[in-house]
């Protein structure tokens, strides 16, 4: 999923870029890779562990 986070006066929004041109892609070493696998792990024994608590946006850091 391709989205954005932006705070504003309200609070956090989040929303997909607002153009096209705002998507980029951009070059990971292994070990930024190797740390975002991990990430993804514990976001995962987040989820099981607060259920439906747990505010999913699909973010790495949430």
């Amino acid at each position: 999923m391709i989205q954005t986070a932006n705070w504003t006066r309200d609070g956090l929004v989040i929303q997909r870029p607002k153009t096209n041109d705002s998507i980029r892609r951009v070059k990971l070493f292994q070990n930024i890779i190797d740390d975002l696998k991990e990430r993804y792990q514990q976001i995962e024994a987040y989820k099981k562990e607060y259920g439906d608590s747990y505010e999913d946006n699909e973010l790495v850091c949430c």
